[in-house]
């Protein structure tokens, strides 16, 4: 009942259950990241602890493990959530979703327009919201990292899309609307 009202907008989402392969874990998604990367180690249990703090020597070869460890830590509050979490660099997304008022103003500040950057393949306007699709809209390597930087700003989220193949069960929420 908690993770319906936490994650699930007060139980008017839905939950998908996803078979994962623990073989490779990737597959569940449509584009796979690079497998020689740091980030290719992105899928495993929450670790569920009284303190966050990692307890490992701190050092520039261990960042990759102080990371993981961050990334895949969380209080032993949340320990009845039995959560997995897959986690990607930026870099690898496949879809962006920024808000539109607060890219405007990135853009002006680039001396950029943003109305050129809608009009491309891959850009969609929904709303307040731009959905941007990272292949089709060339967006430069650059942009995205900005984006990635202005995360709280920007409102950015990143996303993977997944093979709807792998969706073995849709649970639709007790209070969801029809309508919406």
């Amino acid at each position: 009942l908690l993770m319906w009202s936490h994650y699930a907008d007060e139980h008017r989402g839905a939950v998908f259950e996803l078979t994962i392969d623990d073989d490779n874990p990737n597959s569940l998604f449509i584009h796979t990241p690079p497998s020689s990367t740091p980030e290719s180690k992105n899928f495993g249990k929450v670790d569920y602890r009284k303190f966050r703090s990692y307890q490992g020597e701190i050092s520039s070869e261990s960042i990759p493990d102080i990371r993981r460890h961050y990334i895949f830590t969380k209080s032993d509050e949340w320990m009845y959530e039995k959560e997995q979490r897959f986690a990607f660099h930026y870099s690898h997304a496949d879809l962006v979703k920024v808000s539109r008022k607060e890219c405007q103003k990135a853009f002006q500040v680039r001396g950029l327009d943003l109305s050129e950057f809608e009009s491309r393949a891959g850009v969609v306007v929904d709303g307040e919201d731009l959905w941007i699709d990272i292949d089709q809209s060339k967006i430069s390597p650059e942009l995205l990292e900005q984006m990635w930087i202005m995360t709280q700003i920007m409102s950015s989220i990143f996303f993977k899309i997944i093979d709807f193949n792998r969706a073995t069960k849709v649970i639709i929420g007790c209070r969801h609307r029809n309508d919406s």
